[in-house]
């Protein structure tokens, strides 16, 4: 069965109830946690499930590597990552058959690299139903205007993304193009995967019967309006210069003008600071992540 790996930093409110959901599911019989660098009661838990529950393995980084290399090393990990393995938030609630429904629908058709599960905020509002990336780079979400239980009994549809919330990668895809880019740290990571996968040739799917609620706090950080500005507007343009080399000068021009009109002067250093760090990873130097706001 699929491996299942779960990045935490900081997630203590919402990692006890995302853990019980994930070992009460079907199909589930090995979870993968990598912890980086908490420093909230989130490793005391994931021991406790750890003691509990013998399919649940936990590795404690050091550092804060960021959801991208986290998973890179979790991967490394899984003992049953063939022919698929599955990405899940710590602040993500699953549904029984959420694996179940992802598996069976993968088994049936090989040309598909990953298959991401319905995602639905707790008040019932989407999160995400799939998206697809525009011709400047952006994902864009899709917003259906129909009651998600409606939804659920439509079969499985194409989408240009997957969200990393609740998805199931195929082993095969995910090596040939060589997984998640360490660089991503935070944001973009999945984009720049699913484009990557596209590109090879593989199909990306949701599949509105697997469903799973998506609480969506993600881990407690300081400054976080101005830590999530800067991975946005650094990483937007690191995917441009990866993935569709003809838009960033006109996205690089439009991220320098919009930073000098900003007003607020923390916001202007923070989108300067993340163009600056944008550029240094495109000649292939190395940035200091995460970014330290004080």
């Amino acid at each position: 069965m699929p491996c299942i790996i779960v990045i935490t930093h900081n997630n203590a409110d919402t990692l006890r109830k995302a853990l019980e959901s994930l070992v009460n599911s079907e199909l589930v019989d090995e979870i993968v946690v990598v912890d980086n660098n908490s420093i909230d009661n989130s490793q005391s838990i994931i021991r406790e499930f750890i003691i509990k529950y013998p399919f649940v393995k936990g590795l404690f980084l050091k550092r804060n590597v960021g959801f991208a290399a986290g998973v890179n090393v979790g991967f490394r990990a899984c003992e049953s990552a063939e022919p698929y393995f599955a990405l899940f938030n710590p602040d993500a609630i699953a549904t029984r058959d959420w694996l179940k429904k992802l598996v069976e629908f993968m088994d049936k058709n090989g040309d598909v690299g990953m298959a991401q599960s319905l995602l639905i905020k707790p008040n019932g509002e989407y999160d995400s139903a799939g998206g697809f990336i525009n011709g400047l780079g952006y994902p864009i979400e899709f917003r259906p205007k129909v009651n998600y239980e409606l939804l659920r009994r439509v079969k499985p549809y194409e989408v240009g993304y997957a969200k990393g919330a609740a998805v199931l990668i195929r082993r095969e895809a995910y090596l040939q193009v060589g997984g998640f880019d360490n660089r991503f740290f935070f944001y973009y990571d999945e984009t720049d995967l699913s484009y990557r996968m596209r590109k090879a040739g593989w199909r990306i799917y949701v599949v509105p019967s697997s469903l799973v609620f998506h609480i969506g706090l993600g881990s407690r950080i300081p400054n976080k309006e101005l830590f999530v500005l800067y991975y946005l507007e650094r990483n937007h343009l690191l995917f441009l210069n990866k993935n569709i080399k003809t838009r960033l000068i006109p996205a690089l021009t439009w991220s320098l003008i919009g930073a000098l009109h900003e007003h607020d002067g923390a916001r202007l250093k923070i989108r300067v600071r993340a163009i600056y760090d944008a550029i240094k990873l495109m000649l292939g130097h190395l940035v200091s992540d995460p970014i330290n706001l004080n």
